[in-house]
Parts: structure tokens; C-alpha cells; sequence
């Protein structure tokens, strides 16, 4: 099979939703449009972090031109000359400008050609015949006040309705983003209409904030399981101490390293928390039994410390460093792979 030509797409995790707000109710979908577009929509905009909102579901108001085939054969008349005339005859336009005298003053004019209701359009001339005068698009075609094609759709617990899809801005924190947002949704309740619900359908700082969670509450396990294995297996009232002040005082300089450098906690630190934790309690629990054992032979507390450190810390050392050498090797062969298969121009 022959190869269908490549598509490149560039994503911007920044610009993934973090929030679908839901309005859906008894009232028709024409007024829950306009009630998410002109209230929802606008208010949820202002909300401080908020990038973007966009809508998804919901039909829009739509004035609808029906031609009449036989109509506009009779009349010598097409298509487009229906359109151009709705272009021509509904439309503001510049209409010059005013200056006063000794140009002290400056008045700007525009032309008001659009029409302001519906039965309005039926009026606008197409066209003038000799004997008969103008012909007007209501003679040629039925003008409805309708709806727009339904091209997306949202429903709330089977119920028709609109989702706004809300995108913070660049940088900002997905969690206090989302935090404003609900809490402007909240009072958005308050003040909708009766029979209209306003639900937060989907929200991503959810997912942020149960995995923070879950790495505290895995710290927490990890430190009280290294002190107990430390208490059980070296019976040394000391060892247990130092265990006991080297883990929280790793995860707290950790967190004032992430700090100094600008981290927020997100997915990748959240890994990079939890592994270096992992790695933090097997290292402790191998070293002060390392050192307990050089102690129990003899040497002295200084030459324990020394000797025990250093046969305990040499091969797990050696082991990130593989580990980090075939990382950086692998990103590079998936960079040259892909560089292979990239199109040239």
C-alpha cells in the first residue's frame, strides 16, 4: 500500500481544557445559547488565569432565506442574485466625516443599512423590472427566524444543553485556575434563570490535586515503613533517629529546591518526587545497615560511617548513572530515528 501523505501537528499542553462547564435546562436551546454566550461566557472570561472559553453544543439564532425555484425562474432571477442583494442592501458602511469650521472638530458617519427584524429582510429589493418595479426577496423566497445547523452537541444527564470549555493561560496554575472558576460557576448559580443547571462537567485539577495526595500519603508510608524495618532490624535507638530526621528533612529541602527553581508540582515532579523518595528510604536503610555491620567488627564510629557509606553508595551510584546513560542514549536514537523519517522540502 502506497504511504498516505504525513500530517504534522504541533500541541500545546497549555492549550488542553481544564474545566467543561454544563448548562442544560427545560428552555429551548436557542435561549440556553444565548444565556451561555452573553452571561456564562463572559463572566467565566474575566475570571483572573483564564486563557480562553469556548463553546461546544448550542445552536445560535440564524435567519434562513427559502428560495422559491419557480418564483425566481418567473422573475429571470438567480441564487446569487438573492445573495448579493442580502450583502449589498444589509450592511453598515463608512458614510464619511465632518469637520467643523477652523477644523477644531472631527465627526465621523456610517451608513445604518442593516435591517432590524426579520420581516424587514422580506423587504430588501433585488432587482426592478420595467412595468412591474422592485422585486423584493419575499416575492422570490420565505424568510424564517430560525437556528444554525447543529454541527456539535452536549447534553447533561441526557438533557440537550451547552458545554464551555475553559483554557487557562500560559504559565499560569492549572489548580487556582480552576478553583476561581468553580467558585465563579457557584455564584453563577445563584443568578441563573429558574429550570437552568450549571454543573462542572469535567475538571483536570481534580486528577492535580488526588495525585499530590497520593505522593504525601506515599511519603508518609515509605518514612514510617523505613523507620519501623530500621527499629525491627538494627534495634539501635540511634540509627532509628537519624532515619527519622533525614526523610523529612530531604522531602522538605526538595520542596525548597522547587521553589528556588521556579517548579510547580505537576505530573513530572510529582515522579520525580516519589522516585527520588523511594530511592532516599532503600539508600538510608542500606547504609546505616552497612555501617551498623562495620561497627559490630570493631572500627570506630568515624570508620564505620566512612567504610559503610562507600560500599553502600557505589552501586546504587553506579546504577542511576546506567540508568541516566541509556536514557540520554534512547532519546537520541528516537531523535535520529524520527529525523529518518521526517519529510524534507
Amino acid at each position: 500500500f502506497d504511504a498516505e501523505t504525513p500530517l504534522v501537528d504541533k500541541l500545546d499542553p497549555d492549550a488542553t481544557p481544564i474545566l467543561a462547564v454544563m448548562i442544560a435546562g427545560d428552555q429551548p436551546v436557542g435561549e440556553l445559547t444565548r444565556f451561555a454566550d452573553d452571561v456564562v461566557k463572559e463572566r467565566l472570561q474575566r475570571v483572573m488565569g483564564v486563557g480562553s472559553v469556548s463553546r461546544v453544543g448550542g445552536r445560535e439564532r440564524e435567519v434562513r432565506v427559502w428560495l422559491d425555484g419557480a418564483r425566481l425562474r418567473a422573475y429571470g432571477l438567480t441564487a446569487d442574485d438573492v445573495v448579493q442583494a442580502l450583502r449589498a442592501e444589509h450592511a453598515e458602511i463608512p458614510g464619511g466625516r465632518l469637520e467643523t469650521g477652523g477644523r477644531t472638530a472631527e465627526f465621523a458617519f456610517k451608513t445604518r443599512g442593516e435591517v432590524e427584524s426579520v420581516a424587514e429582510f422580506g423587504e430588501l429589493v433585488i432587482a426592478w423590472r420595467e412595468g412591474t418595479g422592485p422585486v423584493r426577496v419575499r416575492d422570490v423566497a420565505r424568510v424564517e427566524d430560525g437556528l444554525e445547523d447543529e454541527r456539535t452537541y452536549a447534553e447533561l444527564d441526557g438533557v440537550p444543553g451547552v458545554s464551555l470549555l475553559v483554557r487557562r493561560q500560559s504559565g499560569r496554575n492549572t489548580v487556582e485556575v480552576a478553583r476561581a472558576v468553580v467558585a465563579e460557576v457557584d455564584a453563577l448559580r445563584r443568578d441563573a434563570p429558574p429550570g437552568v443547571r450549571i454543573e462542572v462537567a469535567q475538571d483536570v485539577s481534580r486528577f492535580i490535586e488526588t495525585s499530590v495526595r497520593d505522593v504525601a500519603s506515599d511519603m508518609v508510608l515509605g518514612g514510617i515503613l523505613a523507620i519501623a524495618v530500621t527499629a525491627a532490624f538494627l534495634l539501635s535507638g540511634r540509627a532509628t533517629l537519624i532515619v527519622s530526621a533525614a526523610i523529612p528533612a530531604s522531602v522538605i529541602g526538595s520542596f525548597f529546591l522547587f521553589y528556588a527553581a521556579g517548579f510547580t508540582l505537576n505530573i513530572l515532579t510529582l515522579m520525580a518526587l516519589s522516585v527520588s523518595t523511594g530511592i532516599l528510604v532503600d539508600d538510608a536503610i542500606v547504609v546505616l545497615e552497612n555501617v551498623h555491620r562495620h561497627l559490630e567488627q570493631g572500627e570506630s564510629p568515624m570508620e564505620a560511617a566512612l567504610h559503610g557509606t562507600a560500599a553502600a553508595l557505589f552501586v546504587p551510584l553506579l546504577l542511576l548513572l546506567a540508568l541516566a546513560l541509556a536514557g540520554l542514549a534512547t532519546r537520541r536514537n528516537v531523535e535520529y530515528r524520527y529525523e529518518d523519517l521526517a519529510p524534507h522540502v
